[in-house]
C-alpha cells in the first residue's frame, strides 16, 4: 500500500460544520490545512435541518444562507403550546431561519477546498501520535473513491478536534483527558428530525387554524415527558412540507427518540412520507472549562459548545471556529497555547455567560416532573422574552408585561416562585464568573477559576486545585 508523508500548520478532525469552518478559516488566514473525516467528504456532518439564527452567520463572516440552504426564512412565527391543550403565546417572527445542515456543510467543504485545504475522507484506523502532552501527528489509512488505498502520516503544530461529543483526540491528549469528561446520560440531548411530505393538507390547515397559526409557523411543546423533553411541528409556507422535530434527555429516563417521534407522528395523521433526516446524541453541558492544550483545541460539540436550553451547536461551532482562526493566524507557532488561550479566554469570555446560565436552568428543569416543567410556561414563568432569548442565543432584557405575567403566576405557583427565586441568581452568578475566564494560561490560575463557577453553577469543577 502506498505511503505518504505531509506537514501541515493545522490538521483538523471531523469535517462537520465545526471542523469544515475551522478548516477554511485556517486556511484563509495563510495556514496550511488538512481536514480529515472517517466519512466520505459528501456524507460528513449532519444530514438534518436547524434553525440558526442569523447573527451566528455574520460574526463567523459566513454568507447568510439563501433557498435552496434556506429551507424556510423566519418569516413565520413560533408557538409555543400547552401540552394539556390551549393557545399559549407566539413569537413573530421566528428568532432564526430553518436551514438544511448538509448543503451548509457542503458550502463550508467547498469554501475549505477553494482557499487550499487538504481533504483526507474517508478515513480509517487513525491513530494520534504524540511527544510527551503535545500531538505532533496522526496517522491512518485513506481511502479516496477514485484511487487505491493509502497510509498516511500527517504531521502539523497545531490540531482541532471537531470529532463530535465524543472527541476522538480529546480523550487522547493527557491534560483534555483528565480535564473534559465525557459526557454522559443527563448531560446529552437525544435529537431525531425528519421533513416529511404533507399527506392531508387541509388536516394541516386545520391544526394550524385551532391554534390561531399560519402556514410556515412552528408549533412546539416543551416538557411533553418531563424534565429535558420537547416536540416541534413546523408545517411549511407551500403546506406541501412538514418538519418534525423531538429532543429528550440522554438517560433514557423520558423515553426514547424514536419513540417520542413515532407518537408524534401519530398525533398528527397529516404528516406523510418522510424525504430527509438525521439525529443523535448531542452534549447540552456548559462548555468545558478547558478548552485547549499545547498543540491542540476544541471546537463545536467537541467543546460542548452549545446551547443548554435546546441543545442547538452549529451556530456556536461557527463562532468558535472563527475566534481560533483569529487567534492562533498571526503567531509562529499556531499550537502554541498563548495564542491558543486567546480563543478559548475569548470564546469562555463571549458565549459563556449564557451557556452557563442557561445551563443552571437546563439541570434544574430536568429534575421536573411533567406538569412542573409545563407550569413554567402555563403560568407565565417562561414566555415570549425569555424564549427569544434562548432561541437567539443572545442575552436580552425581559420586557415589563412578561414581569407581570411572573408575578402572577407566583400567586398560582409559589412553589415554583421559590425554585425560580433560587435559580435567578445562581444563573447571573455564573454569567459573571464566565466574564472573569483566565486571560492567561495559568494551570493555577485555571483550576481556581474553575472551582469558583462550580460553587456558583453548584456542580463538579472540570479542574481541580494541583493540575499542572
Amino acid at each position: 500500500m502506498r505511503a505518504i508523508r505531509e506537514s501541515f500548520d493545522v490538521v483538523v478532525l471531523g469535517a462537520g460544520t465545526a471542523g469544515a469552518a475551522a478548516a477554511a478559516f485556517l486556511s484563509e488566514a495563510g495556514l496550511r490545512a488538512a481536514l480529515l473525516d472517517t466519512r466520505p467528504l459528501d456524507q460528513a456532518g449532519a444530514c438534518w435541518v436547524n434553525a440558526v439564527p442569523y447573527w451566528f452567520y455574520d460574526a463567523a463572516g459566513l454568507d447568510r444562507p439563501v433557498s435552496p440552504e434556506d429551507v424556510a426564512p423566519p418569516d413565520g412565527a413560533l408557538r409555543m403550546l400547552p401540552v394539556s391543550g390551549g393557545k399559549g403565546f407566539e413569537i413573530r417572527p421566528a428568532p432564526a431561519p430553518t436551514v438544511d445542515m448538509a448543503l451548509l456543510v457542503r458550502r463550508l467543504h467547498r469554501r475549505a477546498v477553494a482557499s487550499g485545504v487538504h481533504c483526507f475522507a474517508p478515513v480509517r484506523d487513525l491513530v494520534a501520535e504524540l511527544e510527551g502532552p503535545r500531538p505532533v501527528a496522526v496517522t491512518g489509512i485513506h481511502e479516496p473513491g477514485d484511487a487505491a488505498p493509502r497510509r498516511f502520516r500527517l504531521d502539523a503544530r497545531l490540531f482541532v478536534d471537531a470529532t463530535g461529543w465524543t472527541g476522538f483526540l480529546r480523550g487522547l491528549v493527557p491534560t483534555l483527558r483528565r480535564d473534559c469528561p465525557v459526557p454522559t446520560g443527563r448531560d446529552l440531548c437525544a435529537a431525531l428530525q425528519e421533513d416529511c411530505e404533507l399527506a392531508d393538507p387541509e388536516g394541516a390547515q386545520a391544526f394550524l387554524a385551532a391554534r390561531d397559526m399560519r402556514p410556515g409557523d412552528v408549533a412546539g411543546w416543551v416538557g411533553v415527558r418531563g424534565g429535558f423533553s420537547t416536540r416541534m411541528v413546523h408545517v411549511h409556507g407551500d403546506l406541501a412540507h412538514a418538519g418534525l422535530l423531538i429532543g429528550v434527555s440522554g438517560d433514557g429516563r423520558n423515553g426514547t427518540a424514536a419513540a417520542l417521534m413515532a407518537r408524534l407522528k401519530a398525533d398528527h395523521p397529516f404528516v406523510g412520507r418522510g424525504i430527509r433526516g438525521g439525529g443523535g446524541m448531542i452534549p447540552v453541558r456548559r462548555p468545558f472549562d478547558r478548552l485547549v492544550a499545547p498543540g491542540v483545541a476544541l471546537v463545536g460539540d467537541a467543546a460542548c459548545q452549545v446551547f443548554p436550553g435546546h441543545a442547538s451547536g452549529v451556530g456556536m461551532g461557527l463562532v468558535a471556529a472563527r475566534m481560533l482562526a483569529d487567534a492562533v493566524a498571526s503567531g509562529d507557532d499556531p499550537g502554541a497555547i498563548e495564542a491558543l488561550w486567546g480563543y478559548a479566554a475569548r470564546f469562555q469570555r463571549t458565549h459563556g455567560p449564557i451557556l452557563g446560565a442557561f445551563d443552571v436552568f437546563r439541570r434544574m428543569a430536568w429534575d421536573m416532573p411533567e406538569s412542573d416543567v409545563q407550569a413554567l410556561t402555563d403560568c407565565g414563568f417562561v414566555g415570549p422574552g425569555m424564549t427569544q432569548v434562548a432561541l437567539s442565543q443572545r442575552l436580552g432584557p425581559v420586557p415589563l408585561g412578561e414581569l407581570i405575567s411572573i408575578a402572577r403566576g407566583a400567586l398560582r405557583r409559589p412553589d415554583l416562585a421559590a425554585r425560580m427565586a433560587l435559580i435567578g441568581p445562581r444563573m447571573a452568578a455564573v454569567a459573571a464568573a464566565y466574564k472573569a475566564y483566565p486571560a492567561d494560561p495559568d494551570p493555577g490560575m485555571l483550576a481556581r477559576w474553575s472551582r469558583a463557577l462550580g460553587t456558583a453553577a453548584g456542580v463538579t469543577p472540570d479542574v481541580r486545585e494541583g493540575d499542572a
